[in-house]
């Protein structure tokens, strides 16, 4: 039970798994950027932060020169540049220091420029950096210590550009997601639409509702390509159900006849209407051998069909075309049909002789059979792209469009009503078909209706 439960549809599958890669790369972008940001500024500040703080101790220099030196000077000094300064002579007393912020009554550093002010509270917080100014060449006389907030984006303009780059991210990120699940909706829903309609097109093959099923076009040539296939066995089966409603008639025809023929004749013999003359012994003989005959075919596409064994050995193809030709002689003069050969002296090939004849019996048979008399039969060797081929070719009834791709199928015939005055149950060319696959020969048939059929068998 609880494999059934966990199991999803592959809509929601493919979508939560969609959003997740496009959330992770989101976050881990807005990670990596925020990072880089940091490291880079971080960087370039500490870098500005050294020049700053030279040009601070340069400017206290020339104020010490130019006797410029006090409060007032150092405060506006200290403000302007947003930092704390204090001032020591070499024996490490305060000289001088910025007294009005250490009181906390003065301008706090940066007060209205967006920066973050010092106050009383900051400056045992600040990190102090000491510079050693030099009056006199190689003569230390005064000792700079400069006083910043150890947080230095807080403490500039560079953290608001940080704070305003984490918005720009974060609407980023909002933006993307709404339309990740748009985007993952819609992505999902094209795939799984037409999956829903194949897997609606198998369940339809299931309850053998063929006439069911419906053509998919999709963008995805893969999903094209499996319902086209899913066509073909759709279709493939249901010709092979017609196939098994019509055998069942077919069967009960052709078991009818000889059996009511049989019946009527015993029952007119027990009832002493008629006396077992030999001519109606004979009539009831031919019916026997008639039902004989049709076990006999379906014995004989079992065998073919399941448990076939060739004795294939090396024979010459063009002879035992001819001596299947010459057994036909008496039956092609009954019908005036004129047959051509277009043979070379001989075709080397290895296959079970039997087995050939039979499939070439079954293809001169069915020739003579649906041809109208005084009309042409061919049959011939020719090569066809590097491949020997036999092919035969009549002027008879033809077969139409509808039914050829399903002539090789067993119990097919194209036309009932005929095919129950000519016999059979539609076998022999299963059966051709059969012994053509086990030699791994293929055959092949074109047909028009009216206008006669060529069959080919193309030798590997």
């Amino acid at each position: 039970m609880s494999k059934i439960n966990s199991k999803k549809h592959y809509q929601s599958y493919l979508r939560n798994h969609f959003l997740i890669i496009a959330f992770s790369t989101l976050l881990i972008v807005t990670i990596v950027g925020n990072l880089s940001v940091k490291y880079f500024f971080g960087h370039y500040l500490n870098k500005q932060i050294i020049e700053n703080n030279l040009q601070i101790s340069d400017s206290v220099k020339t104020l010490i020169s130019e006797e410029a030196l006090n409060n007032q000077n150092i405060r506006a000094l200290a403000s302007s540049n947003n930092v704390y300064l204090r001032l020591y002579d070499p024996n490490k007393s305060v000289l001088i220091m910025d007294t009005e912020t250490a009181k906390g009554n003065g301008m706090g550093y940066g007060k209205g420029n967006g920066m973050a002010s010092l106050s009383k509270t900051d400056v045992s917080l600040l990190d102090f950096t000491a510079y050693d100014i030099e009056t006199v060449v190689g003569q230390v006389v005064y000792v700079l210590e400069i006083g910043r907030h150890p947080d230095i984006v807080s403490s500039t303009l560079e953290g608001q550009f940080i704070f305003a780059l984490n918005m720009v991210f974060f609407i980023t990120l909002l933006a993307t997601a709404l339309f990740s699940i748009y985007y993952a909706n819609y992505q999902s829903q094209k795939i799984t639409t037409p999956i829903s309609a194949l897997i609606d097109n198998t369940k339809q093959i299931e309850l053998e509702k063929y006439n069911n099923f419906k053509a998919i076009e999709t963008d995805f040539l893969e999903i094209n390509a499996l319902n086209h296939s899913l066509a073909a066995l759709n279709d493939k089966l249901s010709a092979q159900d017609t196939l098994r409603k019509r055998l069942t008639t077919d069967i009960a025809h052709e078991l009818r006849n000889p059996l009511s023929i049989l019946r009527s004749h015993i029952e007119a013999f027990v009832d002493g209407v008629w006396l077992p003359s030999e001519e109606k012994l004979l009539k009831c003989n031919d019916e026997i051998l008639r039902l004989t005959r049709l076990i006999d075919e379906l014995n004989e596409l079992s065998v073919v069909e399941n448990s076939l064994e060739l004795k294939k050995q090396p024979h010459d193809l063009v002879g035992t075309i001819n001596k299947v030709i010459s057994s036909f002689e008496v039956l092609l003069e009954d019908h005036n049909i004129i047959l051509t050969r277009e043979l070379p002296s001989h075709f080397q090939i290895e296959y079970d002789e039997d087995r050939m004849i039979q499939v070439l019996v079954n293809l001169l048979s069915n020739a003579v059979k649906y041809s109208p008399d005084d009309t042409l039969i061919k049959i011939g060797l020719t090569v066809i792209e590097n491949q020997m081929v036999f092919f035969m070719s009549d002027q008879g009834i033809g077969i139409s469009k509808e039914d050829l791709p399903y002539i090789f199928e067993r119990f097919y015939r194209s036309d009932s009503s005929r095919n129950r005055k000519t016999g059979g149950l539609g076998i022999g060319l299963a059966v051709t078909k059969a012994i053509c696959d086990a030699h791994h020969f293929n055959i092949k048939a074109e047909s028009q209706l009216g206008k006669g059929s060529e069959f080919y068998i193309y030798f590997s």
